[in-house]
């Protein structure tokens, strides 16, 4: 369940990347249960703060924050939360951060285009990805960019649409 507004205030003031990097601790000693692939995507990660810059890569810490500070910008659409202002979870900070903030030393092309995101209900799945879908259709400096939301059904592909409709009117 994501913090209270009072908490927001409190989160404001801190960088939204630290909780990127308690995420990372946290698993790396054993504080939170994850299972192997996000253990392994933290071991990958922290090989890749290492190594990664004799294969073309390097973390850019300024557009992971970036991103993750755009989150702040948006508010909960419906619900008891409606209205309220979006704090990521770490495990949401680890996610956007590890996608955005990893790029290519020459092209400065991030090094992820895709990614996938398993979680069961209730943890906000739509509006990450409404999220996300609305920074890359609008901060990724992209000319005519275009953002698609894909599922199963035509009403759930919906459920992105209208949450980052909701979140900007």
């Amino acid at each position: 369940m994501r913090t209270s507004e009072k908490n927001y205030v409190k989160q404001k003031s801190q960088k939204q990347i630290d909780g990127f990097y308690q995420y990372i601790d946290d698993v790396v000693n054993k504080k939170i249960v994850v299972c192997d692939l996000i253990r392994r995507a933290v071991d990958r990660h922290l090989n890749d703060m290492d190594n990664a810059e004799s294969r073309g890569y390097y973390f850019n810490e300024t557009i992971a924050e970036c991103v993750m500070r755009f989150f702040t910008t948006l508010k909960h659409a419906k619900g008891e939360w409606g209205r309220s202002p979006i704090i990521l979870e770490p495990w949401e900070k680890f996610f956007i951060g590890s996608i955005y903030g990893w790029l290519h030393i020459d092209t400065g092309f991030r090094r992820f285009s895709t990614a996938y995101l398993e979680v069961a209900r209730k943890n906000g799945k739509s509006i990450l990805a409404s999220g996300i879908g609305l920074y890359s259709l609008d901060m990724d400096d992209e000319p005519g960019a275009e953002v698609y939301s894909f599922a199963t059904k035509k009403d759930q592909a919906r459920i992105v649409f209208d949450v980052a409709r909701n979140m900007v009117i």
